[in-house]
């Protein structure tokens, strides 16, 4: 079972830098589950978070879905894939789905006429393999436009993947009571 656990935070331009941006430095970047999740091939708790001067604050309430199938995963910039010792994790830039900066870099699809991403110059790499009882988590950060407003506003994504083992209990606390074994950032500066 993969277990993943997505969370975003949203600022706008008057909290981009100062004690604005030091307090995001504090933001969690893993939270205690809602619930405890019966098995499935896949999990996914959502959380939602926006700043409002140095506070964070709830957006929406922690929300889950399950799914059957691994391959049934729609995760903005992430490709997760079956692999015999596990899940292989690959962060990729997605044009339709995310904001800027572009994300460029080495692209292993860009061979691939059957991808999505074949002759893309994008970004397209592993981040790292899941093998049973690992966890992992990818951070990146982007810049979107509204489209009612045409105003800047920043997010901040977290992605908490962990590969539960089949003697492995799920307690809420899991992303809380270890550190990842694999970190992969995409950090960009923000303007």
């Amino acid at each position: 079972m993969l277990l993943i656990q997505e969370i975003d935070l949203t600022w706008h331009k008057h909290e981009r830098g100062g004690k604005y941006a030091q307090a995001r430095q504090q933001f969690p970047q893993a939270y205690l589950l809602d619930e405890l999740y019966k098995p499935a091939d896949a999990v996914v708790h959502y959380l939602s978070f926006y700043q409002k001067g140095e506070a964070f604050l709830k957006a929406v309430p922690g929300m889950r879905r399950s799914f059957a199938r691994i391959e049934d995963l729609n995760l903005t910039n992430l490709s997760i894939q079956p692999m015999p010792e596990g899940y292989s994790v690959s962060f990729f830039y997605d044009e339709h789905h995310s904001g800027m900066p572009y994300r460029r870099g080495h692209n292993q699809a860009f061979q691939d006429a059957g991808s999505p991403l074949y002759r893309k110059d994008c970004l397209n790499e592993t981040a790292f393999v899941l093998r049973p009882g690992q966890y992992g988590r990818v951070i990146w950060n982007e810049r979107r436009t509204d489209y009612d407003y045409q105003t800047w506003y920043y997010q901040l994504h977290i992605r908490n993947l962990f590969h539960i083992s089949s003697e492995q209990e799920i307690k809420q606390d899991i992303f809380l009571a270890a550190r990842p074994d694999f970190e992969y950032r995409q950090l960009a500066a923000l303007y």
